[in-house]
């Protein structure tokens, strides 16, 4: 169960829509979203539309019958427009970079979604694992519901996947805990991928058990909650649709002062401004 996050409350009371439903769509806690000045002191980083609410953790309840599906779109799409406050007609402006690493590649990805007091009515960023580098895919959050281009979308902390009841893709995946990402040279044995199930097969959105609602995401283990959001260090494996295999860790959240996050609990500057490191995997 991850610890208790104070992010959804300041994004339930600026949202008309339920989009917060799992705490707030990215699971920001409290936080001073301006990426260019430190965050203040607030309580968090609390975004919930798009970002899991009280944002990611494990997830793999019921796949709330979207792998039966198949591509295409899932069960529980007019539930979770509601729920992660999905916005149609509007692409994300952010942008992503990526540079060659000694294991594989760094990419810088902008998920502030306009900043926390204007996340709930921003998209989500959809990006795409190339040989090439991360991609960004030019799509708004409704016409990500009928696509397969995208593997993995991001706002503010939450980070969520395209297959299960997320989206029509099959990309899934696995939290490797106990293993740092220079050990993953290949899918461990005895290791289960899974899909998107963070909701049931009523539709009931199912919460990553932070206590503040947030949707759980299957890659929620990436970050806690001391005072700031913290880096864990987790890395997962994720399965792409074509059977390919990445490992991929988030080495930051903040564009500067992580490390002080991580060690002391006070937030850094410029939140949502995450830092990746991934590869592929023979």
């Amino acid at each position: 169960m991850l610890p208790n996050r104070p992010e959804c409350s300041l994004l339930l009371s600026l949202l008309v829509l339920p989009a917060c439903p799992g705490g707030n769509d990215s699971g920001e806690l409290v936080e001073d979203d301006s990426t260019t000045n430190a965050d203040d002191g607030s309580t968090g980083d609390a975004d919930t539309s798009g970002d899991p609410p009280a944002e990611p953790t494990d997830g793999d309840a019921s796949s709330g019958g979207a792998d039966e599906t198949g591509p295409g779109t899932s069960d529980c799409d007019d539930q979770m427009i509601l729920d992660l406050g999905l916005v149609g007609g509007l692409v994300s402006e952010g942008e992503v970079s990526s540079t060659t690493s000694a294991q594989g590649w760094a990419s810088m990805v902008d998920a502030t979604a306009g900043g926390i007091m204007d996340a709930p009515t921003n998209p989500w960023i959809y990006l795409r694992f190339t040989p090439e580098g991360l991609r960004k895919v030019e799509v708004d959050d409704l016409q990500a519901l009928e696509s397969t281009d995208w593997d993995i979308a991001a706002k503010r902390f939450g980070l969520r996947l395209n297959g299960g009841v997320s989206g029509p893709s099959q990309v899934s995946a696995v939290a490797l805990e106990g293993m740092t990402y220079e050990d993953v040279t290949e899918l461990p044995p005895g290791a289960e991928l899974a899909q998107e199930s963070f909701y049931d097969a009523d539709c009931t959105l199912i919460d990553d058990g932070s206590g503040q609602g947030a949707p759980a995401y299957l890659l929620a283990q990436w970050w806690t909650y001391p005072g700031c959001v913290a880096t864990t260090g987790v890395p997962f494996i994720l399965q792409l649709d074509d059977g390919s295999l990445v490992k991929l860790v988030v080495d930051a959240y903040y564009e500067s002062g992580q490390d002080q996050c991580n060690e002391t609990g006070m937030m850094g500057m410029g939140s949502a401004q995450l830092t990746w490191r991934w590869a592929y995997l023979e």
